[in-house]
């Protein structure tokens, strides 16, 4: 009994080890082969599923100096190349959906492991709202350091690597990594609108309002004392100490996102967020005897976030500055790096991009508010949609107040 007891207990840690050795070789996450960022026009599909495990365990802990930090808008929208100047290096850290509890932590562990010169966080609403459950990809343990060991030795990795043996190449429609950075899925030529609807109804359904709640708060009920927004000062005030270029910015979206905020009854709750934004902003530089960091607003209504949606089935006309309502293109990505460093573009709009700073900010929220009802008048056929949309999620969501 002792002998089979004993060849059992070799036969399981060689079969582990076996394992974890084939998982290290095959690297389906590209944590343990790929040392620094992906080598140029390397694909790893499978990173598209796995992008948290890959830039947790192992991109956050490179030696960087610049990295970009947001939801998909910025994974998809930001170019990590576009600010590498000179000697630079610079990655995406940027993860779908990413809470405002997740940027804080990848900030505090890309930071901890480098000597970071600037960081670029896009911000983005909806991620504020502490009712929203944590993306369902989310691990806490990708932070700790032992985690490439627990990810060696697991059953899961090891599915991925025979995954990854049999697709080695980005399939089409696939959106993939390659030298670093998400690379944008296909334009959708022909569907625009249907992706902005797809898109808008996520929004409506789950986003903004998440069930059972359905509704928008910056903390937990009970937990006043934690809130998004404290996550966000927490930011603010280890960039200050570490003495870090922080560079914030609202995300570009469409003028269809903007009404899909105001069509839910989030308008006040969506200025009250940037009042707090610019307040926090400055404490924290009178905190730190420093100047407030760079505050950039990318919101709102200008010839840009305008631009005309083609009905589906319209196989010429092509967008350039969105693929939906939500996520723009690295095109306007570079327009808006372009704007925070101060670069001249000709295809700059005066009015996209605006510092926020307790002396704009009113006049920057009054001019939104003068876009959204010069929108409506000239777009009654988008704000048909949007009303439609909105009443479907309202009947299809259930809400724990509409069951008393």
């Amino acid at each position: 009994m002792r002998r089979y007891l004993v060849y059992f207990f070799v036969s399981a840690v060689c079969t582990a080890l076996g394992l974890a050795a084939i998982n290290w070789t095959v690297d389906p996450y590209a944590i343990y082969q790929t040392h620094g960022l992906l080598e140029k026009n390397e694909v790893k599909p499978l990173l598209t599923l796995n992008e948290r495990v890959f830039k947790t365990v192992r991109l956050a802990r490179e030696k960087l100096d610049v990295i970009v930090l947001g939801t998909s808008r910025a994974d998809i929208g930001i170019d990590p190349e576009h600010l590498a100047v000179g000697e630079l290096r610079s990655a995406n850290l940027a993860t779908f959906d990413q809470p405002m509890n997740e940027t804080r932590r990848l900030f505090e562990l890309a930071s901890g492991q480098n000597d970071l010169k600037s960081v670029v966080i896009g911000l983005d609403f909806f991620t504020f709202n502490a009712l929203r459950p944590m993306p369902s990809d989310f691990v806490a343990d990708n932070f700790a350091g032992i985690r490439p060991v627990q990810l060696a030795f697991s059953v899961t990795t090891s599915l991925d690597s025979w995954k990854h043996h049999k697709q080695k190449t980005a399939q089409p429609g696939d959106c993939c990594y390659s030298n670093g950075a998400r690379l944008p899925a296909p334009s959708p030529l022909g569907h625009y609108r249907s992706h902005f609807m797809n898109s808008e109804k996520m929004y409506l359904q789950s986003k903004y309002l998440p069930a059972p709640a359905c509704k928008f708060d910056f903390s937990l009920p009970g937990s006043e004392q934690h809130s998004t927004l404290q996550d966000m000062r927490a930011v603010i005030a280890l960039a200050h100490a570490r003495n870090i270029a922080l560079k914030l910015f609202i995300s570009p979206s469409h003028a269809r996102q903007w009404e899909v905020i105001a069509t839910a009854g989030l308008t006040e709750k969506w200025q009250e967020w940037k009042r707090a934004l610019v307040k926090i902003n400055a404490e924290e530089a009178v905190r730190a005897h420093r100047s407030p960091f760079p505050l950039w607003d990318f919101s709102g209504y200008n010839a840009i976030s305008s631009e005309a949606v083609p009905m589906d089935g319209d196989m010429k006309s092509r967008m350039r500055w969105y693929s939906d309502s939500s996520h723009y293109t690295p095109a306007l990505g570079n327009l808006l790096l372009d704007r925070m460093a101060g670069v001249a573009a000709k295809e700059l709009p005066d009015d996209f991009g605006v510092l926020l700073m307790p002396a704009t900010l009113e006049n920057q929220l009054a001019a939104i508010r003068r876009g959204h009802l010069a929108y409506r008048d000239t777009h009654p056929a988008d704000e048909a949609e949007i009303a439609q949309m909105a009443m479907e999620a309202v009947r299809r969501k259930y809400c724990a107040a509409d069951s008393r």
